[in-house]
């Protein structure tokens, strides 16, 4: 008697996983560009220099006229935005890549 069962899970071939997938991928690349902005706006202040990264953002830090540390964050949303697609892109491509 020869029975052949198979151990491995089936894989849903709806759409509704793989845009759950990109949905957080977008939710986690939005939010570790927001860090790194954050993070370079704090080196900034702490060091009252100027950081700048090219066609996104200048994070300039300075000592106000009081001699308190100062920043200011001069930008573009847009290129932000895309910076946020790129990565969420990349994201979603490996865990999909992973997933099937």
């Amino acid at each position: 008697m020869d029975i052949t069962t198979e151990a491995r899970p089936t894989r849903s071939t709806s759409w509704v996983p793989l845009a759950f997938m990109v949905a957080c991928a977008l939710g986690i690349s939005i939010g570790v560009t927001a860090i790194m902005g954050m993070l370079l706006a704090a080196l900034a202040f702490s060091q009252t220099t100027t950081i700048v990264v090219p066609f996104i953002a200048t994070f300039h830090g300075f000592l106000d006229t009081t001699g308190t540390h100062a920043v200011t964050v001069t930008g573009s949303w847009a290129a932000a935005g895309v910076v946020a697609m790129v990565v969420a892109d990349a994201l979603s491509a490996l865990a999909a890549r992973r997933w099937r």
